[in-house]
C-alpha cells in the first residue's frame, strides 16, 4: 500500500496538528483534499469510503499483516 502514491500528499506537520486541535469541528480544516476527507465538519470520522482506507480495512479483514507490510 505504501508504494501506491496517491496524486496529493499531506504537509508532514499534519497529523501533529490533528493530534493537538481540541475542537472536533475544525479537523476538517487540516484535510482539504478530497483523498484524505477522513472528517466532516462536526468533526465525525467519514473516511470509510476512502480509497487508501478501504484497502487497510479489507487487509486487515482477511489476513494478518504487520505494520511494516502494509
Amino acid at each position: 500500500m505504501y508504494t501506491k502514491r496517491l496524486s496529493s500528499q499531506l504537509a508532514e506537520d499534519v497529523g501533529m496538528r490533528l493530534l493537538k486541535e481540541p475542537d472536533n469541528a475544525k479537523l476538517h480544516r487540516f484535510l482539504q483534499d478530497r483523498e484524505f476527507a477522513f472528517f466532516d465538519k462536526g468533526g465525525n470520522f467519514i473516511g470509510e469510503g476512502l480509497k487508501v482506507v478501504e484497502e487497510m480495512i479489507d487487509r486487515i479483514g482477511h489476513t494478518f499483516e504487520v505494520g511494516k507490510t502494509l
